[in-house]
């Protein structure tokens, strides 16, 4: 019989310990503390009944949340009905050939001599899909060693496979290897979509078994060379320019290693065209010319053109509401089908432009409206935005209020 104990998160009063037992030593000093601030409070301010009742239910809360703190468990032990063994699971991938199993070949010896043992390979060659065939082994209650280097570029994410087995009780213990000889991978990191004449940024990574000089990286885009020397760092970051059409960029390493498989890496590219978009203005130096120019082909447009179904978007700068008018259906049509318009702010637009009530700023998604001042106390206005992006991604930082 395999006996196992198991920590449970009781109900409160099923508790026979607590994690974190500190917190409730916290309570007593919380109570003396509601107390003095509910007795400092004049007795006109609250009745006597409500004040109780306050107190009460305050204290409640409080050791409940103390009680949440400390964290109650409880351990139950029961046996499952089968002889207990370890299942040692080992990597037969190609990569594997250049660690060293010293080690792990004498602690599955160790291991044989108390413990019943089973073991199976998995993957095998070019196949390193490591933890998509973990998840055929994951039977509940299982006790599993992974001997593997860790190289699984497909299949199953190693989360998911980790969340998946501790939903089912199975453990599963990684043994950590050391490479015996050097070997290098490289691979490619790239958008799968560019568009055409943009900056592209194209990274190659190269992996090293052991720490010592990188070989020679040789980068190209189908048979035009992009890079070709010794690289001085493990990650090299390339910003380049594609023309329209698919592209194939491969990377090779010039070295003979242990693996000659992973020296070589590609990465397909579709590059399209730039979008069209309309520029309606009556500047021909509009900033906004060169700045969209740089990600879509612009047309600048004295008026909104008729036929909007020939650009991706529309973009109109300082133009009244009596010069759109008469495409106004046709501009609320063309925002209905999805696509996308750009109404710019100045001297001949917005309130200066007469939208305020008219036809056009129905189709806005704004009001145009004088100052309102409704409160001559307030002279500070304070806006946040709480778009997504505020919030912070990776080592950017959000706004904290």
């Amino acid at each position: 019989m395999l006996a196992q104990q198991i920590a449970l998160l009781p109900a409160w009063w099923q508790a026979k310990a607590f994690t974190s037992p500190w917190a409730l030593g916290l309570y007593p000093l919380v109570v003396v503390l509601m107390i003095l601030i509910l007795a400092r409070r004049p007795q006109e301010q609250i009745k006597r009944k409500l004040k109780g009742f306050i107190l009460l239910w305050r204290l409640a809360l409080l050791l409940v949340l103390c009680l949440a703190i400390a964290a109650p468990v409880a351990h139950e032990t029961h046996e499952v009905q089968r002889q207990p063994y370890v299942h040692i699971l080992v990597d037969n991938s190609s990569s594997m050939s250049i660690m060293d199993m010293t080690e792990v070949s004498a602690m599955v010896e160790q291991l044989r001599g108390a413990v019943e043992v089973r073991q199976d390979a998995i993957g095998g060659g070019t196949d390193s899909r490591i933890y998509t065939h973990l998840l055929r082994y994951l039977s509940a209650d299982e006790t599993i060693i992974l001997v593997t280097d860790g190289n699984s570029y497909d299949g199953a994410d190693m989360e998911q496979v980790a969340q998946y087995a501790l939903s089912r009780n199975v453990s599963v213990a990684v043994i950590p290897l050391k490479a015996s000889r050097q070997d290098y991978a490289v691979r490619i990191v790239a958008p799968d979509v560019a568009m055409d004449g943009a900056d592209t940024e194209i990274r190659v990574v190269i992996d090293q078994a052991q720490p010592g000089a990188l070989p020679r990286l040789t980068l190209k885009d189908g048979d035009d060379i992009l890079y070709d020397q010794v690289p001085s760092s493990s990650v090299l970051s390339l910003t380049t320019r594609f023309t329209t059409g698919t592209k194939v960029l491969s990377a090779q390493l010039l070295t003979s290693d242990e693996v000659a498989q992973n020296n070589q890496a590609w990465a397909t590219l579709q590059v399209v065209p730039k979008p069209a978009i309309a520029l309606v203005t009556k500047r021909r130096d509009s900033p906004l010319a060169k700045l969209a120019g740089q990600l879509a082909a612009v047309t600048i447009q004295d008026y909104v053109p008729q036929e909007l179904d020939n650009y991706y978007a529309i973009i109109i700068d300082y133009q009244s509401a009596a010069m759109l008018e008469p495409r106004r259906t046709q501009l609320a049509d063309y925002l209905k089908d999805g696509n996308g318009l750009l109404v710019v702010g100045g001297k001949g637009s917005f309130d200066f432009g007469d939208y305020r009530g008219s036809p056009i700023e129905s189709i806005l998604p704004v009001r145009t409206a004088g100052a309102e001042k409704t409160d001559d106390r307030v002279n500070i206005v304070l806006a946040l935005d709480i778009s997504a992006s505020t919030g912070g991604i990776g080592a950017v930082r959000g706004i904290d209020v």
